[in-house]
């Protein structure tokens, strides 16, 4: 799903971001659940058509166990960008459980329900140092 360039700049190697193709276009949620499967792409495109009431992650590389079994921490980026429909929905983000802990920018937890506006959702997933995934989430204003 994705891979690097690598650059030499006077003699000094540089390691650009992971370059990623596309965007990637989810659908609409037809059960009132959406799942953010990160090996979809970098950039995924959501129209809601009807409340969403779980909102769940999954495939969000957060680290690798290498070969003398040492853990390397790794960090893992999806944003979404949310269209509403002509109604404007409601969106249920997910909240701490199990081994699973979310955070959100300015404890900004809600995405607007303004029909027919975009709103964009940037989600960062690392390991803490309890083994748990760590997202972290920044909830944009809407876009009308």
């Amino acid at each position: 799903r994705r891979h690097t360039r690598y650059i030499s700049v006077t003699g000094v190697q540089t390691c650009a971001l992971p370059i990623y193709d596309g965007l990637a276009n989810c659908g609409g949620s037809t059960s009132g659940a959406v799942t953010v499967n990160a090996s979809l792409g970098q950039v995924q495109y959501l129209n809601i058509t009807e409340d969403v009431t779980s909102f769940t992650f999954s495939n969000f590389a957060t680290y690798v166990l290498n070969p003398n079994s040492v853990v390397s921490t790794l960090a893992d980026t999806v944003t979404l960008v949310i269209t509403q429909d002509a109604t404007g929905r409601s969106i249920t983000m997910p909240t701490t459980s199990g081994s699973n802990i979310y955070k959100y920018a300015g404890g900004i937890n809600t995405v607007g329900t303004t029909a027919n506006s975009v709103t964009m959702v940037s989600i960062t997933a690392v390991l803490d140092g309890s083994a748990n995934n760590l997202y972290l989430i920044t909830i944009s204003p809407e876009f009308s």
